[in-house]
Parts: C-alpha cells; sequence; structure tokens
C-alpha cells in the first residue's frame, strides 16, 4: 500500500473552459441543482432522473476527461453530486472518484470539508472509505486529511449507531497510522479517545486492540480534559455502566497502571473521583477497588472532591491494603521458596557433593533438608494467608452489598460537575463530558 500522493491534477475554473465546454459543464450543474429541488418528494421520478443524469454525465466526462476537474464557484461535479444526490449517486459518486481521485481532496477554502469528509461523516456512505482507502490510500495524507483526518468522522458515525463495527475495525487493518493521527484543534485526540464520544459504547476488543496498535494514545491529555481512563469512569458512573465498559476499564487499569494517577491538568481530578459518588453500583465498586489496589496514596490527592468523604471508600480502603500486605507476604514466600529450590538443585551444588570429601556431602545434605523445612513452612504459612484473603474478600463482598442500593436517581446526578468547574469559553473545553463527538 504507497501513501506517496501522485501529481495532483489542478483544479480548473470553469471560466477557463471553451464557450461550449463549459456550456456542456454548466448544464451539468444545473441538472444536479434542479434535480434537488424538482424531485427531492417524489422518489420514483427522482431514481429516474438520477438514472438519465448519471448516462449524461458519464458520457460527458468520458469525451471530455477535463471536466472531472472543473470547478464552479469552488465546487466539483463530486462534490455537488454529494452533496445533491447523496446516497442515491452511489454509482456517479464513483465514476467521479476513478475520473479525478483528488477531487476526494478538493476543498473551497480551508473551513470547508472535502468530498472525502462529507463520505466518512455520512452513515450511508462508511463502506466507501474502504473501498477509497484500499485504492487510494494517498488521499489521507494529503495536507486536507492530516489537518482534520475524515476516519474521525467515520468514528463519528460509528458511535452514533450510523456505521458498522466491522466496518470502521477493517479501515483501521487497512490504515493503521490512522490511529496515530489526530484533529489539532479538537478535545477528541485520537481514534481511541473519540471511541467513548458518543451514544453508542465502543466494543471492549474493538477499544482494546486499537489502544494495543498504539498505546500512546491511552495516555493522550490537554489541559482541562479529561484523560480516555477518566472518561471511561464517568461513563461507567453515568450513562454507560455496562460489563462491556466495565471490561475496558479493567484493561487500561491493569496494562496502564500510570494512567490511574493521571491528573485532569487543570482541575486535579483522579479517575476514582470520577466513580466516588456511584459505589452504590457493582460495577463501580469493583472498579473503585482496583483503583485503590492500584493507587493507594490516592485517598491523600488534596485537589478535587475528598475522597474520604465517601463511606463507601472510607470502609473498604482499610480491607484493600490489607489484602495488598496479603499479596505482597505470598509473592515474597513464593519468590524466596523458588529461590532455596534453584540453590538446592544447582549444578555447583551437585559438583561440590561429588568431588570433595565427607563433610561437603553432610553439608549439602543439611542444606537439602534445611530447605525442605523451609519449603514446606512457606507453603504452609502461603495456605493460611491465601485462606485469610479468602475471608476478606467475602469481607469486601458482604459490605459491597450492603451499600448497593436501587438506582432510582439520574445516574449522573452527583458525577463531577466539569461545567462548573471551568469558566471556558470554548464549547468544547466546557462540555467536557458531551457523548457527541464534538467536532
Amino acid at each position: 500500500m504507497s501513501y506517496e500522493i501522485p501529481e495532483s491534477s489542478r483544479p480548473i475554473p470553469h471560466s477557463e473552459l471553451s464557450s461550449d465546454l463549459n456550456e456542456t459543464f454548466v448544464e451539468l450543474v444545473f441538472k444536479l441543482y434542479e434535480l434537488d429541488q424538482k424531485h427531492e418528494d417524489l422518489e420514483s421520478i427522482r431514481a429516474k432522473a438520477i438514472a438519465d443524469l448519471h448516462q449524461s454525465l458519464q458520457k460527458e466526462v468520458k469525451a471530455h476527461p477535463l471536466l472531472a476537474q472543473v470547478t464552479l464557484n469552488g465546487f466539483t461535479l463530486l462534490d455537488i453530486v454529494c452533496q445533491k444526490v447523496g446516497s442515491a449517486g452511489q454509482e456517479t459518486i464513483r465514476f467521479l472518484i476513478e475520473a479525478n481521485p483528488h477531487a476526494l481532496v478538493h476543498r473551497q477554502s480551508d473551513d470547508v470539508a472535502t468530498p472525502l469528509h462529507f463520505l466518512a461523516g455520512s452513515g450511508w456512505a462508511s463502506d466507501w472509505l474502504l473501498w477509497i482507502v484500499e485504492r487510494y490510500p494517498w488521499v489521507f495524507q494529503h495536507e486536507a486529511c492530516q489537518q482534520f483526518p475524515p476516519h474521525l468522522e467515520l468514528m463519528s458515525s460509528y458511535v452514533t449507531g450510523r456505521c458498522e463495527l466491522e466496518t470502521v475495525r477493517r479501515f483501521y487493518e487497512l490504515y493503521p497510522k490512522g490511529l496515530r493521527e489526530r484533529n489539532e484543534s479538537s478535545t477528541v485526540g485520537y481514534p481511541l479517545s473519540a471511541s467513548l464520544r458518543g451514544t453508542e459504547e465502543p466494543d471492549a476488543d474493538f477499544f482494546i486492540w486499537m489502544a494495543r496498535q498504539y498505546p500512546a494514545a491511552v495516555y493522550f491529555e490537554l489541559t482541562q480534559v479529561p484523560t480516555v481512563l477518566q472518561f471511561v469512569c464517568f461513563l461507567l458512573a453515568s450513562t454507560k455502566c455496562t460489563p462491556n465498559m466495565a471490561r475496558i476499564c479493567r484493561f487500561l487499569i491493569s496494562e496502564h497502571p500510570d494512567t490511574v494517577r493521571q491528573l485532569v491538568t487543570g482541575f486535579g481530578y483522579l479517575p476514582i473521583h470520577m466513580l466516588a459518588p456511584q459505589c452504590h453500583r457493582p460495577l463501580v465498586q469493583e472498579m473503585v477497588i482496583l483503583l485503590l489496589k492500584a493507587y493507594p496514596e490516592c485517598l491523600q490527592q488534596v485537589n478535587g472532591t475528598n475522597l474520604s468523604s465517601f463511606a463507601f471508600i472510607l470502609e473498604v480502603k482499610p480491607l484493600v491494603l490489607e489484602e495488598l500486605e496479603i499479596d505482597q507476604e505470598i509473592s515474597l514466600l513464593g519468590d524466596l521458596s523458588a529461590n532455596v529450590r534453584k540453590v538446592i538443585v544447582s549444578p555447583a551444588n551437585h559438583f561440590a557433593s561429588e568431588s570433595t570429601g565427607n563433610g561437603s556431602v553432610a553439608n549439602v545434605s543439611l542444606l537439602e533438608s534445611v530447605s525442605e523445612v523451609f519449603c514446606s513452612w512457606a507453603d504452609l504459612q502461603v495456605k493460611k494467608l491465601n485462606e485469610q484473603r479468602k475471608r476478606l474478600q467475602e469481607q469486601i463482598m458482604e459490605m459491597c452489598r450492603r451499600f448497593e442500593t436501587d438506582d432510582v436517581s439520574e445516574a449522573s446526578a452527583d458525577v463531577v460537575d466539569w461545567e462548573a468547574e471551568t469558566e471556558s469559553e470554548d464549547s468544547e473545553d466546557s462540555h467536557l463530558f458531551d457523548d457527541e463527538d464534538d467536532d
């Protein structure tokens, strides 16, 4: 797959055409606009008109390939067909792309979307991006696409239910560089964090796959913008308290433990702050316990809400710390036993017993006896510690059940109110947890 951008076909203003060719071009454009105005409510008539127009347009462009480069008020035929005919004109769209693929990234001005961006943001055109990236991967390296990656529109379509999971995953398999691209002027970030910004929650397998393809995206952060783990915790505590979202949260905590300590720059909130007010939910309780295990010192965080003010956290923390101590002791005993066994079975030890006198043999025999006694004692201690840990876990489970309540109130009522925390005039920064993509 080549990302090298071929020599561009220069857009040609229609005024530079000969009078006859200009008349042909303007007539095609007029028919496209007329189609949009006259037939929008008459489906059968519109379908016939679109088919006829496709034949006319195809005939003229084949006769005069230059027409695929011509612009009227800065718009190419591909621009106009995408906007005025839409999903009904897919045959024409394909023909025009093949006639001049550079038209995919042509834009009238810096603040106007390209046809590629239009297709990426249209639910009906999601599969088109697969076709385009397989045939013209270089378009995604164009300046217009590097500045505003169109595949983020595809991700937005996925998380708003307008695009299938397999389509968006297949796109990033074909164009893995896309996972490293983001809109520099937006707070949405990389595709990984963009997958959280919608009415639909991302598939956990897909999220984990993206995170493993480009781990740096997990740590994306901006001033007054929640980190990836913080946003996941926010969703888990508000609108998406599901096993799927909990699996994403577990993955981030276990494979990217540094994210547990990430603060929102300018606020001082930790991921656990997102969950603390909703500890009546079993999944939230589980994540809070995992966060406490990963960062026991979080209660000492002076910024943000005082975590000690939440009864669940206050009661569960001593139990969590005790379990951590037990785990550390079990790990230590296991390491010591393994090291002792290594010494006994080491080749150097056997060589010493075979090549020296009876005294050395006796010493080796004594060492073996001592190691056997120690390992037996260590195994017994580990067994006792495991039993102690089991009782402790049962105690934690009982405490969790005691805090469970019917979730009858608004899910996000007590979750950190980010909008109240900032006076920013930037709408993207003042609505940090909008479900919809802010692009």
